[in-house]
């Protein structure tokens, strides 16, 4: 199939295993519909274009697919300006109001001196304490002209933008459960001077285990991704304690999820201990059931939703399939009755719930 190709390709770049002539010939002949829905799904056009730029191969794709990678760094490094100074406005309101907050995930990546253009970043997350979450919520629409585009989530407020600039969440907790590291991430904090003021970024160890986190509890559907690998392996710095790692990992009702995960980016970053020899195994075969799957399908959000199917069948992890279960029976007993799409969503799809 072209997106098993394709994914073999992308894969094998980013973990340091160059393609063959004759791997890289069936991926480059894939429809480019698939490269954008592996690229998508996947979470790593970014990360790729590096990986085929720094191998030599950029000029053997094709033409459609070296402009989407381009236009994919490009409005990466966009971004990362905007990031910049977004976070310079957004850190003199809160300073001005008494309001702690802690940048997280990429955008506190880019600010303790990531380069910009390395990864996507599509927004920008706040962890603020529940009792001024609220507060700074209006702040930002009454003197800075955000305004409201989305529903809220359990773990963060209905999400916020303006023209020029990316979207902010602000959140409450770390993920819709709580987690032993929504009073951990409090510490330790490191501080960076953005424009004319000083913002608090995560831990070095805190920034991983956020992470590792984002990507197997917040994301459970849809683990694996090799957008959340590489954000592993690359947060795995020389700052990172092991020890306190491993402790969380251990004590962690995901232990299994997340040794799987940090041993898959052991292939990216060597100092990662590997506890789990057949990680990219795992990963694979929940990324090949997947994408195998969705893929071809032509509506998006039937697309999106096998994806996540797929994968947590494939993952066979009993807890998490019981989980699913219970979630697809909601949305079943949710549907519209009769079966038939929605009046006015303009598709021969019923339109699902999210």
């Amino acid at each position: 199939m072209h997106s098993l190709a394709v994914y073999e390709v992308v894969s094998g770049m980013l973990r340091g295993l160059p393609p063959t002539p004759r791997q890289r010939r069936d991926a480059f002949d894939a429809p480019l519909d698939v490269w954008m829905r592996v690229l998508t799904f996947e979470g790593c056009a970014v990360q790729f274009e590096r990986a085929l730029q720094g191998a030599g191969w950029m000029r053997e794709a094709p033409a459609g697919l070296q402009r989407v990678l381009r236009d994919a760094t490009g409005a990466s490094l966009r971004h990362s300006v905007i990031a910049h100074e977004q976070l310079a406005r957004i850190g003199e309101l809160t300073e001005r109001n008494g309001i702690r907050i802690i940048v997280l995930k990429g955008a506190a990546r880019l600010i303790a001196g990531a380069l910009g253009g390395r990864r996507s970043i599509a927004d920008i997350d706040l962890l603020v304490d529940p009792a001024d979450a609220g507060r700074l919520h209006v702040l930002l629409q009454a003197e800075q002209g955000y305004a409201v585009t989305g529903p809220a989530q359990r773990h963060h407020l209905a999400p916020l933008g303006k023209s020029g600039c990316l979207m902010v969440e602000i959140h409450r907790r770390l993920a819709n459960d709580e987690l032993p590291l929504d009073r951990a991430i409090w510490q330790d904090t490191r501080r960076v001077t953005v424009g004319r003021v000083t913002l608090e970024i995560p831990s070095a160890a805190n920034l991983l285990l956020h992470a590792l986190e984002h990507a197997t509890t917040l994301n459970w559907m849809s683990r694996y991704r090799l957008r959340d690998v590489v954000d592993v392996a690359e947060c795995y710095t020389s700052e990172v304690s092991p020890a306190v790692v491993d402790a969380y990992v251990s004590r962690s009702g995901r232990r299994p999820a997340l040794e799987t995960l940090l041993s898959a980016a052991h292939d990216l970053e060597p100092r990662i201990p590997r506890r789990r020899a057949r990680a990219w195994s795992t990963v694979r075969r929940v990324s090949m059931a997947r994408l195998g799957v969705a893929v071809p399908i032509g509506d998006r959000l039937i697309a999106e939703r096998l994806f996540r199917y797929m994968g947590v069948l494939a993952e066979a992890s009993p807890a998490t399939l019981v989980r699913a279960t219970g979630r697809a029976l909601r949305w079943v007993r949710a549907a519209p009755r009769p079966w038939r799409p929605a009046v006015g969503s303009g598709s021969g799809h019923p339109k699902l719930p999210t």
